[in-house]
C-alpha cells in the first residue's frame, strides 16, 4: 500500500505546479534596488496644472521565469505612505492626513501581481491588486522591460517601467474632488538585482 503521506505530498506538489500564482522551480527573485527605482505621480490641480510628486522609498521583489528572456514577470512592491514628497512641506503635511493618505491608519501602499503575459510588442501585461487606504482593487498595467543584463558572476540586473492611471475615489479617497482631480497618473520605474554566488 502506498504511504498516505507520500500521496499527500505528491498531490501538494501537483497543486503547486498547476497554480499560476505559485513560485515554481525555475523562477528567479530579483530584489528591488531603492536607489535606482522611482515611484512618481501627477494629479491635476484646480483643472489647470499638474502637481508632481514622488514616494522616496520603495521595496519589494521582481520574479522572472527566466534570467535572459522571461515570458512572465511578477511584481511585489511597497512604499511607505509617509514618504510622499511634492516639494512643498505644507502640501505634504496635508497629503499625510485623513483627507488623503491617512498615514496614521495606513502605513503602506502596495502592489502584488497575480498573473502576467508577454504581449506581441514585447511588453508585459501584468494584473494584480493595488492596496491603498486599506482597500485592494485589481488593476492591469503594461510593463516595458527596459533592460536585463548580466552584472557580474552570478549577478543579473533587471529594469522595467510602467505608466498607468487610477481614480483615487475608487479606493475611498474622495475629499476635495471639486478642486483636485480624481485621476492620478503613476510612473513607476524599477531596478532589481538577482545574485547567486558561483559554486565553489
Amino acid at each position: 500500500m502506498v504511504n498516505r503521506t507520500v500521496l499527500l505530498a505528491s498531490a501538494s506538489i501537483l497543486l503547486i505546479a498547476m497554480s499560476g500564482n505559485a513560485l515554481v522551480a525555475g523562477n528567479y527573485e530579483f530584489e528591488l534596488d531603492p536607489v535606482h527605482s522611482a515611484v512618481l505621480f501627477k494629479v491635476k490641480n484646480g483643472d489647470t496644472t499638474y502637481i508632481y510628486g514622488r514616494f522616496t522609498q520603495v521595496a519589494g521583489m521582481i520574479t522572472l521565469d527566466d534570467r535572459k528572456e522571461p515570458k512572465t514577470i511578477g511584481i511585489k512592491a511597497e512604499v511607505p505612505s509617509k514618504k510622499v514628497n511634492t516639494n512643498d512641506k505644507a502640501r505634504d503635511k496635508h497629503l499625510k492626513k485623513s483627507d488623503f493618505l491617512d498615514i496614521r491608519k495606513h502605513k503602506t501602499i502596495s502592489f502584488e501581481s497575480k498573473e502576467s503575459k508577454k504581449t506581441e510588442d514585447g511588453k508585459y501585461e501584468i494584473t494584480g491588486g493595488l492596496t491603498l487606504l486599506g482597500q485592494t482593487h485589481p488593476i492591469t498595467v503594461v510593463l516595458d522591460m527596459t533592460g536585463l543584463k548580466k552584472g557580474g558572476p552570478g549577478k543579473y540586473i533587471f529594469g522595467g517601467e510602467t505608466t498607468f492611471t487610477i481614480k483615487r475615489s475608487e479606493w475611498g479617497m474622495t475629499k476635495m474632488l471639486d478642486s483636485i482631480a480624481d485621476e492620478v497618473t503613476l510612473i513607476v520605474s524599477l531596478q532589481a538585482t538577482y545574485y547567486r554566488p558561483p559554486a565553489g
